[in-house]
C-alpha cells in the first residue's frame, strides 16, 4: 500500500476490475520504460486515479502519451 492508496479507497470497484486496471497501468509503464521514457509525477498520479476508478482511461493515459506523436 502506498500513500495514495491510503487516502483513496478502492472498494468502490470490484477486485477483478482493480486488478485489470493495475495490469494495464503496469504494462503501459513497462512499455514506456522500454522506450526510454519516464512518466512525470503528474502522469503517475493520474494513472493511480484511473486504477482507483476516479478517471476514465482516456483522461488517465493522456498525460502519459502527451507529446509522443
Amino acid at each position: 500500500m502506498n500513500a495514495y492508496s491510503s487516502i483513496c479507497p478502492t472498494d468502490a470497484l470490484p477486485a477483478t476490475v482493480l486488478a485489470a486496471r493495475q495490469r494495464e497501468v503496469e504494462t503501459a509503464l513497462l512499455v514506456q520504460a522500454l522506450c526510454g521514457q519516464r512518466p512525470s509525477p503528474a502522469a503517475q498520479v493520474q494513472l493511480q486515479r484511473y486504477v482507483a476508478g476516479e478517471l476514465s482511461r482516456e483522461q488517465a493515459f493522456a498525460g502519459l502519451y502527451a507529446g509522443m506523436y
